[in-house]
Parts: structure tokens; sequence; C-alpha cells
């Protein structure tokens, strides 16, 4: 019976022991990038996956070896009369203590290896986090500089019109004021061409009331001929 119990224990420490194994050495190659994730989150939930692994290969091959090892020492005066060599005895429970201390510092290292990833991942997570948020903070302090940029293009903007359309009251009234003074300078006009024209009119009856007798056309010089002979004839001494 104790015989069988040691065996059972000691097939089930090299199941253990290789599982252990191969946990470490899926490990390895995640660590050497040969195998390849679709983002560092799927990695990094594969590494913690193989960590829980090598945590329960650790306290299952602990919990095996320390118990066979606590059986042997026990059964001693069974071992005896099974007439098991005490050599042999011995030698299988180093062989144990060796194997868990191998296993165990290698899965400790594996653990370490693990744990240290893990740990600069959630480092390097923290960073991008803050970087994230430091970069979203930015962001959101643009937009809030834009929209007020914004606010205040759109108050100049009825600013602007507000200004256009009194222009454009101002506009229309010296449009009337110079239709007005247009109009006025055209009567004016009209009323100094039609001066000019009077004035053209009495300078030439000026004229003529100046110009001499001989100049006078012939038939105005016949006019005057019979009166100057009348006048002749009522002074002859002159």
């Amino acid at each position: 019976m104790i015989t069988r119990t040691l065996d059972n224990l000691i097939s089930q420490w090299r199941s253990f022991k290789s599982s252990a194994a191969q946990t470490t050495a899926d490990w390895r190659r995640i660590e050497s990038d040969a195998v390849e994730f679709d983002s560092e989150r799927r990695k990094q939930a594969e590494a913690n996956a193989l960590l829980r692994c090598a945590r329960r290969y650790d306290e299952l091959l602990t919990r095996i070896g320390s118990r066979f090892i606590a059986i042997s020492l026990m059964s001693t005066e069974v071992m005896k009369r099974a007439k098991v060599p005490l050599q042999q005895r011995e030698d299988r429970v180093r062989e144990v203590i060796v194997n868990m201390r191998q296993e165990r510092r290698s899965l400790r290292i594996t653990m370490n290896d693990i744990e240290d990833y893990l740990d600069n991942a959630a480092d390097e997570d923290q960073r991008e986090h803050k970087q994230f948020t430091h970069e979203n903070e930015l962001l959101h302090e643009q937009i809030r500089h834009l929209r007020q940029e914004m606010q205040q293009l759109q108050e100049r903007v009825a600013e602007i019109e507000r200004d256009r359309e009194q222009w454009r009251g101002q506009i229309q009234q010296h449009e009337d004021v110079n239709q007005r003074l247009r109009s006025q300078i055209a009567d004016q006009e009209r009323a100094h061409n039609q001066l000019r024209r009077e004035l053209q009119d009495l300078e030439r009856q000026l004229d003529q009331i100046r110009r001499p007798a001989h100049e006078m056309p012939r038939n105005e010089q016949r006019r005057d001929r019979p009166q100057h002979d009348q006048r002749a004839a009522q002074n002859p001494e002159q």
C-alpha cells in the first residue's frame, strides 16, 4: 500500500513536472517573440495565463514532493518489511528533493520573468494612459480655445454685418443727396445757359447802338438822310 502510494506520487510528480516544463517552454517562445499576437493586450493575457499555471504547478510539485518525503520517512518499518533497501529509499527521497528544488528554481525563474514582463507592461500601460490623458486634456483645451475663437469670429461677423447695413444706409443717403445735388447742378447749368444767351442778345443790341452810321446797313442810312438834309436847310450858315 505504501509503495503503491509512493509510486502514484512519483507518477503525479513527473506529470506535473512535464506540464511545468511545457509552461516554461511556452513562455520562452512568447518572450522571444516566436509567437505573434494581434495586440499587446492579447500577449499580456497569455502571459497572465502562463503565470497562473506556473504558480499552480509550483504549488502542486511542492505539495507532492513534501508528501512523498513525509511518507517515505514515516514508513521506514513498512519499507523494511517490504524488503526495500535503505539505500534505494534514500536515493528516491534524495532524487525527489533534488528534482523538487530544480523544478521550483526553474518555475521561480519563469514566474519572475513573467512578473517582470507584466510589471513592465503595466508601467508602459500607465505611461501610455498618462500620455493619453495628457494629450486628451490638450485636445480638450484646444477645442475650448477653438470654440472661443469661433464665438469671437461669429460675434465679429455679426458686428461687421451690422456695420455693413449701417454703411448701406449711409451710402443710400449719400446717393440721395448726390442725386439732389446733380439735379440742382443741372438746373443751375440750364439757368446759366439761359443767362448767357440773354447776355449775348444784350451785347448784340448794345453793339448795334454803339456802331457808327457808316457802319450801319444802307437801309438805316437812307432812313436817317432826310432828317439830315432838313437840319442843313434850317441852318445854312453851318
